[in-house]
């Protein structure tokens, strides 16, 4: 009978007095019983006062404004053979913690992906955005891009390439996940049964925001795993986001017509959000395409300084 890993599960939040109850309450609900270490990350809204009420680890990252630095700091502390990561936004089903650990049986296996489900949305936004599934895992050249929202990673893998870059505003995670690939000849795997239910952003504007980030992460990634980029590649962008103008022409197009027709959908709110809805995304993508595009000079250098990479001193085997 083999025996079960010690595991650690790392939180980070920012004002994310909303939602962090249920989603700590999801992890003290699990088949086996993890350590709990949250990570606040300069929050406003009173956050580390509801944490505070449940028997979980708190930490605080007030130096780097970064997803990525609050898991630093959680990774560093915890005590688990396996590190796995949920965002305060998620609800983790019973089992969660205990189908997405089972892969590490094989010793060859570095992380696991599990999967990010829709929570009931509560808002036609929250209904839209599960629509264009944001957490789709793409492949780059054979490569799994990491979630953070669901995901699990063994610790000799932080002492073998470092953590987060915690310097990126955004796509650490994929980042870190292809390093682990590229590194080490340890894999990533699926656990398709461990689920974790995101709820989505429930605003345009927020939805606008999250894909400007998105955007942003294509151009800084592409700029940090292809090289000196050229002429070449920025002309194959520029095609791409053409693209994404026609598109976003004809979301005005088809909004136009829905305003039209809407008298006949009985003026039904969502018939002429839909339209509005893929221009926030689209038009979002394509801003955040050109922040990365002019801050990395169309991919000739990278704008961040790669902090938080190399392992600390503190990250040793425990």
């Amino acid at each position: 009978m083999s025996v079960q890993p010690s595991v650690s599960v790392v939180v980070p939040v920012h004002n994310g007095g909303a939602t962090i109850a249920a989603c700590i309450e999801s992890l003290l609900a699990q088949t086996i019983g993890p350590e709990i270490i949250v990570v606040d990350n300069n929050s406003t809204d009173g956050t580390p006062d509801i944490v505070s009420r449940y028997p979980v680890t708190l930490l605080h990252e007030g130096d780097i404004q970064t997803s990525y630095a609050a898991r630093n700091r959680g990774i560093v502390q915890a005590r688990g053979e396996i590190v796995a990561m949920t965002d305060a936004d998620c609800v983790a089903q019973p089992d969660w913690l205990e189908k997405l650990i089972e892969p590490f049986a094989n010793a060859d296996v570095g992380a696991v992906l599990g999967v990010i489900a829709d929570s009931p949305p509560q808002s036609v936004i929250e209904e839209f955005t599960g629509l264009v599934q944001p957490f789709a895992h793409p492949d780059r050249s054979g490569l799994k891009s990491l979630i953070t929202a669901n995901v699990a990673i063994r610790r000799s893998a932080f002492e073998s390439i470092g953590l987060f870059d915690e310097s990126l505003p955004t796509g650490g995670d994929v980042d870190f996940g292809w390093r682990l690939q590229l590194q080490t000849r340890l894999k990533v795997v699926d656990a398709p049964s461990a689920i974790v239910l995101h709820r989505h952003r429930d605003s345009l504007s927020d939805v606008f925001s999250q894909f400007r980030r998105y955007g942003l992460s294509e151009i800084v990634l592409a700029t940090l795993y292809q090289g000196r980029a050229g002429s070449v590649k920025g002309m194959r962008e520029a095609w791409r986001m053409a693209n994404q103008i026609r598109a976003l022409l004809s979301y005005v197009i088809s909004l136009v017509t829905r305003f039209i027709r809407w008298p006949l959908h009985r003026f039904e709110r969502r018939y002429l959000l839909w339209p509005i809805f893929l221009m926030a995304v689209e038009s979002g993508n394509v801003l955040g395409k050109l922040d990365g595009l002019l801050a990395t000079r169309f991919y000739r250098r990278n704008p961040f300084r790669n902090a938080g990479v190399t392992p600390p001193a503190g990250l040793r085997k425990k």
